[in-house]
């Protein structure tokens, strides 16, 4: 290297030093605002958002999924599955974080907020202890925060508007196809043939492998590539009532962060294959144009 140039060059690498430190280091862009509260989202027992036009009650099963539940004015109970994006709504519970500290109450505040004619009410129910209780208003002046209200301190704040907005249309949230098969997010699962009990078996994950037994379940394996298939099935609708006269098919017992009992059932009359949670949830109808292959999958594998 030419020695001419070597004060150049270090100055060079000390300025660009200097210029990426003093970006990290930028007090702009640091987050704004304070924890407002901190909750412990694994303890959720309910999610509940009261507004005028409707009540939705969000009751988390664990690992990204709940049972949605909506209730409009004379209109029958809407019942579904959330399953990702419910991860947002828990994102921005732990902490609720103040964009904007904005005082105490005050009667004009009330009314100029939004709370007299568009309040919404957000309560968070935790075990052993009172609801958390939230007043939600209107949108802040130039903001993509909400108005919030906290009964319990008498203070207002901003609050980041993507959990009033998930809460308020939780079909946004809704899965659309029965991710809690997915290989990926299962620990341990137990499957039952109620035809070929023979062919049932359990599988147990250690360190992201498979294993049936003492046994290693290679990622090809049928069993892992039926799962990997049932759970992208499509979801075409719920059924709020208890379907009678069907037979069951495949019973499951998947370990996620909780253990859901799944029941695979088959309606001859209608030609249609359901999933039941039990809990007297609704049943979940599939998509009937692909389960034949996603049960060739099953009855593929050597029997036990």
């Amino acid at each position: 290297m030419n020695r001419r140039l070597l004060p150049y060059l270090l100055s060079a690498i000390v300025l660009s030093f200097l210029a990426a430190w003093s970006y990290l280091k930028d007090p702009s862009l640091e987050r704004m605002g304070r924890s407002w509260q901190l909750l412990e989202t694994r303890e959720i027992q309910e999610i509940s958002l009261i507004a005028r036009d409707k009540e939705v009650h969000i009751k988390p099963l664990g690992q990204g999924l709940a049972w949605a539940e909506v209730q409009k004015p004379k209109a029958e109970k809407e019942m579904f599955l959330v399953g990702e994006r419910l991860r947002d709504v828990m994102f921005h519970l732990s902490p609720i974080w103040s964009n904007r500290d904005l005082g105490k109450i005050t009667a004009k505040k009330i009314r100029d907020y939004g709370f007299e004619e568009n309040g919404k009410k957000l309560m968070i129910s935790l075990p052993k202890q009172d609801p958390l209780i939230l007043m939600v208003g209107t949108r802040g002046f130039r903001s993509d925060s909400y108005f919030t209200l906290d009964p319990s301190h008498k203070e207002i704040f901003l609050w980041d508007r993507t959990a009033v907005d998930l809460l308020s249309d939780p079909a946004r949230m809704a899965i659309r196809s029965p991710v809690f098969f997915d290989p990926e997010a299962l620990n341990r699962i137990e499957i039952r043939d109620m035809k070929v009990p023979e062919r049932s078996l359990g599988l147990n994950k250690f360190q992201k492998v498979w294993r049936q037994g003492e046994s290693v379940v290679a990622a090809e394996d049928p069993a892992i590539g039926f799962l990997e298939a049932l759970s992208k099935v499509g979801i075409q609708g719920y059924r709020q009532a208890p379907l009678q006269g069907a037979e069951a098919v495949l019973s499951f017992l998947c370990d996620l962060e909780t253990t859901l009992r799944v029941t695979l059932l088959y309606e001859k009359s209608a030609d249609k294959y359901w999933l039941d949670l039990g809990g007297g949830y609704p049943q979940i109808l599939l998509d009937r144009s692909q389960m034949d292959q996603v049960l060739g999958l099953w009855t593929s594998q050597k029997k036990s």
